[in-house]
């Protein structure tokens, strides 16, 4: 009887461990269960990495090992690639196959254009180079009879012969203006200022206002230079002609016009025989006792030293050497001289050009020249 009642508490107790696994274990399904449509209900529409990491937490909640995310997506990757490279194996045979019957017309293009291009090599192999042609310019002096100082001038009539040559006789009488050349080498970022500037003002005055006040800027030059003309030629300053709209740009002068001798040579048509350039130049006269090129401008702005002009001191080496080099003026100048006038009647500026400084700014007019006839040679400027 005591052996029974021992032995049954251990029966007993074997069953609650075998029912309590039991329970362990539907528990444990249950809650897989849970997780796995817990983890199916994130989205709708699952992506390929969320199907890889749904698929992973479910195996890893069923105690299955389980490959890494990476060398997961390694292989699925390499089997993308295989079953790409499989499927157009037959695409690309088949490609191949249909270029056959064309490969002999390609092959006959690529021929021709190969012919062509090497055709096109010599061509331009064979061109002259004209910026090596015309390459004396650069060392054209700005004063002094260039024929006669070495008693050789092949060095300087070949800037004409180049010119005549290489377009047929057309560059023979072409003779552009200084402005001209000035234009077509001006720098990109000049360019990008002057229309910043007609943009400004067009937003200030509106297009018919823009086109009125360029109309106002030429007509105020042009009174200008004819009261200067006026003068030079030996009219009184109280006699000088000036109308209403340059009144405060008289007044500007008035200070200057003392110093000014008079001179037939005004607003003188000036052309260089051998660098092939014209230009207008406003007056040769003397200014201090000192024969000098000047130029007359009128600015909204002061302008106080040359590098605040821009072109202005190019423009006045230009007609300077010019002068000097044109067989109609039978003198010799070495200095130059701009008088920036302001319209609100405030002192001129006078801006003097030593021998120093024409020669600098003579260089610079050269290379710029230099760049202007190898590109009209060379067919990229228009002339």
């Amino acid at each position: 009887m005591f052996l029974s009642v021992v032995k049954t508490p251990a029966c007993l107790q074997s069953c609650l461990y075998r029912h309590t696994g039991l329970l362990q274990y539907s528990t444990s399904r249950l809650n897989n269960k849970a997780k796995k449509d817990e983890i199916l209900k994130e989205s709708e529409e699952p992506s390929e990495k969320s199907k890889l990491i749904m698929l992973e937490r479910i195996r890893i909640a069923r105690g299955e090992k389980v490959k890494s995310e990476k060398k997961t997506k390694v292989l699925l990757t390499k089997k993308k690639l295989e079953g790409y490279v499989a499927a157009n194996r037959n695409r690309q045979i088949s490609i191949d196959s249909d270029n056959q019957n064309k490969q002999p017309v390609t092959t006959h293009k690529k021929a021709v254009e190969s012919t062509n291009v090497l055709t096109a090599s010599k061509q331009q192999k064979s061109k002259p180079l004209y910026g090596d042609l015309i390459k004396p310019l650069l060392q054209f002096p700005f004063q002094g009879d260039v024929l006669s100082q070495d008693g050789n001038n092949s060095s300087h009539s070949a800037i004409h012969d180049v010119l005549s040559s290489a377009s047929g006789g057309e560059l023979a009488d072409f003779y552009p203006s200084v402005t001209k050349i000035i234009k077509a080498t001006k720098p990109p970022e000049m360019e990008f200022y002057l229309k910043r500037w007609q943009t400004k003002k067009i937003a200030e005055l509106g297009e018919e206002g823009f086109k009125t006040y360029k109309e106002h800027l030429f007509s105020r030059g042009h009174h200008l230079h004819r009261c200067m003309e006026e003068f030079l030629h030996g009219s009184a300053v109280r006699d000088v002609y000036v109308p209403e709209g340059i009144q405060g740009v008289w007044q500007s002068m008035q200070h200057v016009l003392p110093h000014v001798a008079p001179s037939p040579d005004v607003e003188a048509y000036v052309k260089h025989p051998h660098l092939h350039y014209t230009g207008r130049v406003d007056a040769v006269t003397q200014y201090k006792d000192q024969l000098s090129v000047i130029d007359w401008k009128i600015s909204e702005k002061r302008k106080s030293t040359l590098e605040s002009t821009f072109d202005y001191p190019l423009q006045v080496a230009a007609y300077l050497g010019a002068y000097n080099a044109d067989p109609t003026y039978h003198k010799q100048v070495s200095s130059g001289l701009i008088v920036v006038c302001y319209e609100d009647g405030h002192p001129a500026d006078v801006l003097p050009m030593t021998a120093n400084a024409v020669q600098y700014y003579w260089q610079q007019w050269l290379r710029k020249l230099h760049n202007y006839w190898t590109a009209v040679l060379n067919g990229t400027v228009q002339i």
